[in-house]
């Protein structure tokens, strides 16, 4: 008989599958949050006088003692059906077990390997990149949902980050392979979870122009130079408006520019794909 498998999800609400099939552990408010932060801080042993400050600071240390203890019984009551995961309390310190098992699957440890995969090598296949987005991009809320604790706010950031970080790379790896229609999906992916990241959006006006979407490029500027008005008060970065202009066609921009001074104004990976358009025979873009 199979070993089931269990998923564990941190973006978005806290949620536990077996066999693809939702876990109902019966736990809420303070134990649930406790339950998240031991599943994102696995590695490491926690002092259950850290965890009772934390999470019953407004309580005398008798009763916080007493809280963590009935904490602690509901959890691992709760994982009784989750196996390998498992809670492993001493008198003094907590840690929750088998969150890297093979038969354990949580969203943010995928992401973590992702990430160190990505970062070992300038290479990697793009089967390797496709399974990669099965993971990253269906990956849509926020991490840590629902929760304000202090230590939420902090991991989620970080956890944010990761995401953003693994489905940048990615970006990156599959415009060097020239699959320029994946990377676009891609970098919607990016903008939808952060529009103003900038210079992605500077790299997607270069990947709709190699893939001769010159009309579509100019239309998502309209659209980016819009909301960045409306919502912050400000027009894009002047290399953001030079690629548009290059994208328009700006005959004047294609004369000035020296392809050697690009690396000393874009970003890496915008540089790499103006540089790529150049290859195509497309002229040179200048800024003013």
């Amino acid at each position: 008989m199979a070993t089931p498998v269990t998923e564990i999800s941190v973006f978005g609400a806290l949620d536990f599958r077996i066999n693809a099939q939702p876990v109902h552990l019966n736990i809420s408010g303070t134990t649930q949050s406790l339950l998240q932060f031991l599943i994102c801080h696995h590695r490491k042993l926690n002092r259950r006088e850290k965890l009772m400050e934390m999470f019953w600071p407004g309580s005398d240390t008798e009763r916080r003692r007493s809280s963590l203890n009935s904490a602690i019984w509901r959890i691992k009551k709760a994982l009784q059906c989750c196996a390998p995961l498992r809670l492993d309390a001493t008198s003094e310190c907590v840690r929750l077990l088998g969150m890297e098992a093979e038969t354990v699957h949580a969203d943010f440890i995928e992401i973590e390997k992702i990430v160190t995969t990505l970062e070992s090598s300038q290479q990697h296949s793009l089967n390797f990149l496709s399974q990669s987005l099965k993971t990253l991009l269906p990956c849509d809320d926020d991490p840590l949902d629902g929760l304000e604790d202090e230590w939420a706010l902090v991991e989620r950031e970080r956890l944010e980050n990761l995401r953003l970080r693994g489905l940048s790379m990615t970006m990156h790896h599959l415009e060097a392979g020239h699959e320029y229609e994946k990377a676009i999906e891609v970098g919607n992916k990016i903008l939808q979870l952060d529009p103003f990241q900038e210079y992605t959006f500077q790299e997607m006006l270069c990947l709709y122009l190699l893939c001769g979407q010159r009309v579509k490029a100019l239309q998502k500027y309209a659209a980016f130079e819009k909301m960045i008005k409306q919502e912050l008060g400000i027009q894009p970065m002047i290399e953001t408006r030079a690629i548009r202009d290059y994208v328009a066609g700006n005959a004047k921009l294609k004369a000035q520019l020296q392809l050697s001074k690009m690396g000393d104004v874009f970003q890496p990976g915008v540089c790499g794909l103006l540089l790529q358009l150049d290859t195509q025979k497309a002229s040179a873009l200048a800024i003013y």
